[in-house]
């Protein structure tokens, strides 16, 4: 469709940024959409949308820098639209940037605004710096726009579980389940984590039958050999991977294990192409080859120390190179980063009240 409207009307700033917005998403499509998008402004400069969509496809692709600079020109010519503005805080956040993150997060919300997703992630920067209580007020925010949101208790849970309330994580859990395919659209990873934390308590209580069934429910692709594995569940396949091993089917295992440490990034959405290469080293260290792995975290610490930082601190996977010093090395880059953000958003906080 989008193919023969671009034929039909080559000069369309519009079609042309919507063909790209629809690209962007898809597995293997980064090129051409970012290639529509940078038309779409080209043909017209001075419309806010153009420079808008085309910020939002470089963060998808971590070109943070490229990002900055669209969202900031969306920003010159509507300056009145909260998204843009937003946007830029959600790329500093990627970039690791957390105190810049936090301060442009915090300007979108001086406009009007209904949508709890905002302050939500605000509280999930907030917990990265190790400011509880900052987190909290954002989730008391984003519960007065929509108490019943299943997000509000998927924050509710990643808070619980940076506090050390580790009794509090797994009700939380059980609690987005049955939201869990509406919420695996725009929030996967919280749906990703309350079915790990369920599955380790089923592994605990010695029931891994019931975390498998758990699993077939959600991801139920994963459990058949003949679904294509062109944009499959990569923190899913690790996770059943494992349960399979528990469960004494190795051959299930292995091959689950093979399929994500062979899997393309190019077959990712252009978002989930990084999260690609922690469940590639995870993988690796879950078919023996905890050299591999360790020389993996070596590598990818050094490129978005806050992705790194959320799976080491979440993943229990991990926990076969805890002591290595590979893990140590890594851990001490990220709290080197979380310190340095830390101080530089109190400093930011103290300014902006002087």
């Amino acid at each position: 469709m989008y193919e023969r409207a671009i034929q039909l009307l080559p000069d369309s700033a519009e079609v042309s940024r919507e063909f790209g917005l629809f690209l962007i998403r898809l597995p293997g499509q980064a090129p051409t959409a970012l290639t529509h998008l940078k038309a779409s402004v080209r043909l017209d400069p001075l419309t806010a949308d153009n420079h808008f969509a085309l910020g939002q496809a470089y963060r998808l692709v971590d070109q943070s820098s490229d990002a900055l600079a669209s969202l900031r020109r969306a920003c010159e010519l509507q300056p009145d639209n909260p998204y843009p503005i937003w946007d830029i805080g959600l790329t500093y956040y990627h970039m690791g940037s957390l105190a810049e993150a936090l301060s442009w997060g915090s300007k979108a919300f001086e406009f009007e605004r209904d949508d709890p997703s905002g302050p939500y992630l605000l509280a999930h920067v907030a917990m990265n710096l190790g400011c509880l209580s900052l987190a909290e007020s954002w989730i008391r925010r984003g519960m007065a726009c929509a108490p019943d949101a299943p997000i509000s208790v998927a924050t509710l849970m990643a808070l619980a579980h940076a506090k050390g309330q580790l009794d509090k994580v797994p009700k939380l859990a059980k609690q987005i389940i049955p939201h869990a395919g509406e919420m695996r659209i725009v929030h996967p990873g919280a749906v990703a984590q309350a079915l790990w934390v369920l599955r380790d308590r089923d592994i605990k209580r010695g029931r891994p039958e019931i975390a498998l069934d758990r699993y077939k429910r959600v991801v139920p692709e994963l459990f058949d050999e003949n679904s294509s594995d062109e944009n499959i569940w990569l923190v899913d396949a690790v996770d059943i991977a494992y349960l399979f091993r528990v469960a004494g089917d190795e051959k299930r295992a292995r091959h689950l294990l093979e399929k994500v440490r062979m899997h393309a990034a190019t077959k990712l959405p252009a978002e989930r192409e990084i999260d690609n290469q922690w469940l590639q080293l995870e993988a690796t260290l879950l078919l023996g080859d905890r050299h591999g792995a360790e020389r993996m975290l070596r590598d990818l610490v050094k490129t978005s120390w806050i992705r790194w930082w959320h799976y080491a601190k979440t993943r229990p996977t991990v926990d076969a190179i805890r002591d290595s010093s590979a893990f140590g090395e890594a851990t001490a880059v990220i709290e080197s980063h979380r310190d340095r953000e830390r101080a530089r958003y109190h400093r930011m906080a103290k300014e902006d009240d002087a």
